[in-house]
């Protein structure tokens, strides 16, 4: 840092040369903002030369008489640690930038106020590079190396798209896809995330097939660790799950086989599985509504531009799910003509609790 001090010194002190004998007056500053960070700002702004006006922003438009200027500058504590800086002078020119400490933005604010003076482009990215590479970057066009100071308000919307599996408390198996969307306010994400999951399964002496449909508002916090961000995140919402009944087996035969010599039985129908189900015919389907509450993490790796490969560990849970089996409303018999109990022909309740694993693709910031 002593280095990288030294040599905006050096460039600052030959910018001078060109103006000592412009005039009387100083450069001068008026500075507000976050009173702790105005503080440490102004200091390094004396040290350069500059006159600083406290308290509340210039005169919009104002100029010092003479050859020197005066412009408004406003600073604020960053969320990454630096400090975000914005300009006006008197032309109503405006710029504004994140900069890593008060020495760097107060040489950005004085190269404003120095006539004859480029600014240099101030590198933020301090992920990528040594606070020494900043002093030794080349004198370029403001922007250059730089990203915009944080918005206020609004911030960035992403999506973003997969496959899921899932593995719910009763041991069976899903199949699915989800998407999501939300609106950043920094390091804070608000949005909405919908799944649709869907399983076939043997119960009993029938089959059955699930569909699971959920929607919830998301309300996340990212954290970057390198390259990667690493994401909790936290839902409410509803859950629609519907279970129908498969009849995948012929209807029996209309005559009765007991007092009929030609009436030939139904054949025993075996499932792909290897278990054996019977026709019953009922057409049952059942649906319902429960709330749903989500706990997740999403890890985000960088693919190339605003695109990340996204990944999903998530526990749901249904506190009012109808776990109870599904009771058949009509009597089957088997191929001897005896009726088989209604437990065999019941389907399986829905599950309380699943996990969760996907794997999709992110556009925006992670």
């Amino acid at each position: 840092m002593t280095l990288a001090r030294a040599a905006l010194g050096l460039i600052i002190a030959l910018s001078r040369l060109e103006t000592l004998g412009a005039g009387p007056c100083a450069p001068r500053a008026a500075l507000d903002g976050d009173p702790a960070v105005v503080a440490r700002v102004a200091v390094e702004l004396r040290r350069l030369g500059v006159a600083v006006e406290q308290g509340g922003p210039a005169t919009p438009g104002a100029v010092d008489a003479g050859a020197c200027r005066r412009i408004r500058a406003a600073v604020e504590p960053d969320p990454d640690g630096g400090i975000a800086v914005s300009v006006r002078d008197a032309s109503q020119r405006s710029e504004g930038r994140v900069v890593s400490d008060a020495v760097f933005a107060a040489t950005w604010i004085d190269s404003w106020v120095s006539d004859g003076f480029v600014p240099i482009a101030v590198a933020s990215e301090r992920a990528t590079a040594a606070p020494g590479d900043v002093a030794l970057a080349l004198v370029a066009r403001p922007g250059a190396l730089d990203r915009p100071a944080p918005r206020a308000g609004l911030g960035r919307i992403t999506a973003s798209a997969g496959y899921e599996r899932t593995w719910s408390l009763d041991g069976s198996t899903w199949s699915g896809v989800g998407g999501a969307a939300c609106m950043h306010f920094d390091a804070f994400c608000v949005g909405v995330r919908l799944r649709y999951a869907a399983q076939d399964l043997a119960a009993n002496l029938t089959a059955a097939s699930r569909r699971d449909l959920s929607a919830l508002a998301t309300a996340s916090w990212s954290h970057a660790f390198g390259q990667t961000t690493v994401t909790p995140e936290l839902g409410l919402g509803v859950g629609r799950m519907t279970t129908d009944r498969i009849d995948s087996c012929a209807p029996p035969p209309a005559c009765d086989p007991t007092s009929d010599p030609s009436c030939m039985p139904a054949a025993p129908c075996v499932e792909p599985d290897g278990t054996t189900s019977v026709y019953v015919g009922d057409h049952l389907r059942e649906t319902t509504y429960t709330p749903r509450l989500a706990a997740a993490l999403r890890v985000a790796v960088p693919l190339f531009g605003g695109v990340w490969l996204d990944g999903l560990a998530a526990i749901s849970y249904a506190p009012f799910a109808h776990t109870a089996s599904f009771s058949s409303a009509g009597q089957t018999v088997d191929a001897s003509g005896n009726p088989i109990p209604a437990d065999q022909l019941a389907l399986p309740g829905e599950p309380e609790a699943a996990f969760q694993l996907g794997i999709g693709i992110r556009v925006g910031a992670p």
